[in-house]
This record gives C-alpha cells, sequence and structure tokens, in this order.
C-alpha cells in the first residue's frame, strides 16, 4: 500500500524518514507542509491540495501529523483531549476529506525523548530536547535524534502517539 505522510516541518520529515528506513518500510512518502519555516498544516488550501495530488498520484491512504500544541489561525484548540484536537482538525481544515489524523502529544520532539529517557510524558518537549541534545537547531536535534532510533522504538510504549502513529503504518 502507498502511503502519503503530511506533516508540519523539516524535522518531522528528518525523522520520520530516518524511521522508515529503520523500519524498512518502503510506498511511504512524507510531504512538509509548507515552505522553508513555514507551516501550512493548518490551511485547509494547502491540506486540500495536498491530499488530492496524492489521490491522483495513486497513494491509497494519507496520514496527516498534527502537534497537539499546533496553532490554528483562530489560536489553539484548547482542548487537551486527542479526540476533541482531530475532531476539530476535521472541521477546521479537513473539511469533508477522509484521511487519517495522527495528533502527536504536544509536538514530535516528545518522541526523540525516547531516545535518551523512557518517560510517558512531558510537557516543553523543545524546550528537554534542546537540553538532552545540546543544540538549538530542530533540524540538528532531529538528525541527533535519529542516531538513538533504537532506543526511540525500544521505548515506543512510553508514548502513545508514537504507538499509535506505528499501528498507522502497520508496525
Amino acid at each position: 500500500m502507498r502511503i502519503k505522510i503530511i506533516v508540519e516541518g523539516k524535522s518531522d520529515e528528518i525523522f520520520l524518514k530516518a524511521l522508515l528506513k529503520k523500519l524498512n518500510i518502503r510506498g511511504i512518502n512524507i510531504e512538509i507542509s509548507g515552505g522553508k519555516n513555514k507551516c501550512e498544516i493548518t490551511k485547509p488550501k494547502t491540506i486540500k491540495k495536498i491530499i488530492e495530488n496524492a489521490k491522483e498520484d495513486g497513494y491509497e491512504k494519507v496520514i496527516i501529523l498534527v502537534d497537539k500544541i499546533t496553532q490554528f489561525d483562530c489560536g489553539r484548540i484548547n482542548s487537551s483531549c486527542v479526540l476533541d484536537i482531530k475532531e476539530e482538525y476535521k472541521k477546521r481544515v479537513l473539511k469533508g476529506l477522509n484521511v487519517d489524523i495522527v495528533i502527536v502529544d504536544e509536538e514530535i520532539e516528545c518522541w526523540f525523548i525516547l531516545g535518551e529517557k523512557a518517560v510517558n510524558y512531558y510537557k516543553n518537549c523543545y524546550s528537554e530536547v534542546k537540553k538532552l541534545f545540546n543544540s538549538t537547531s530542530q533540524q540538528q536535534i532531529a538528525q541527533r535524534a535519529v542516531k538513538k532510533l533504537d532506543l526511540i522504538l525500544k521505548n515506543r510504549e512510553k508514548n502513545r502517539s508514537f504507538e499509535y502513529f506505528l499501528e498507522k503504518i502497520g508496525i
């Protein structure tokens, strides 16, 4: 099955491409929702176009990764419930388009923490990984997290959104 995964930014892409390679998974393509330093994951026109192009290109499944802390045009969704955020994303952005949504607990950097610590949950994960990986560059942090993929996968059950994502891609 060919799958298209839509992500917010470059660090997501770096990490997921390495993860897929590590897991020896083929047929999955990662696409960043926006241009350089421009996140478009909450822009209905952009997302609709990416989804339509994916369908035209023969992808059978589209998965969108949305950080729980993503800011929408009218502010952050005020809910800690993943299902509420998913429903609100469907209503505000997808507007009837049928795709899989993975709400990443806080942000993808929370997945990176699993390479250093087997923890269930963190707030402000980006701040935490900046310290753990001794860098302020999101791309560099992602590259350092890639080196910890074995441990991240070993600790995967400590992050429910990471586990859910792996299930969505058939792992």
